[in-house]
């Protein structure tokens, strides 16, 4: 049964065929997907330019600018400038972003989760949606992983 749970994960399926979760000791981070296809790692890896877009526009100050500061801004919106891991000109998110999306596109999850742990509160709050999803289906495959040792 673990094996049939597995596979409904990785395909993004709804388990409520597997019988397990009609059990009352059903894992928490199983039993949400009884009647709800659980996010998949292609899906996310589709919405994350999406949602670092917008956790990247919320990273940046929204007072009112001067002409001046509303010009800078905009180049800022275009490039982005880091020495290392600090960011020089661009949204202060951007570094961070970055770098969870390697993570992503290298298939590290659970590593793209904690580097979002640094995101400023704005940019983390409009990222929020997503990195649910991403902690519901790293939360999801522990569980099976536990299921599955005897």
């Amino acid at each position: 049964l673990p094996g049939q749970l597995g596979m409904a994960v990785l395909r993004g399926h709804e388990f409520h065929y597997a019988g397990i979760l009609a059990q009352p000791d059903a894992p928490p981070a199983l039993a949400r997907f009884a009647t709800v296809a659980p996010p998949t790692e292609a899906a996310l890896r589709l919405a994350y330019p999406a949602a670092a877009a917008a956790a990247e526009q919320a990273s940046r100050p929204a007072a009112e600018l001067s002409f001046g500061q509303r010009m800078l801004q905009r180049v800022e919106g275009l490039v982005t400038v880091r020495q290392g891991e600090q960011v020089l000109v661009g949204a202060p998110a951007s570094g961070v972003l970055a770098e969870a999306r390697t993570r992503l596109d290298a298939g590290d999850l659970a590593g793209t989760v904690a580097t979002l742990d640094r995101l400023d509160p704005a940019a983390a709050a409009a990222l929020a949606g997503w990195r649910a999803q991403a902690q519901a289906l790293l939360d999801a495959r522990a569980a099976l992983a536990t299921m599955a040792v005897p």
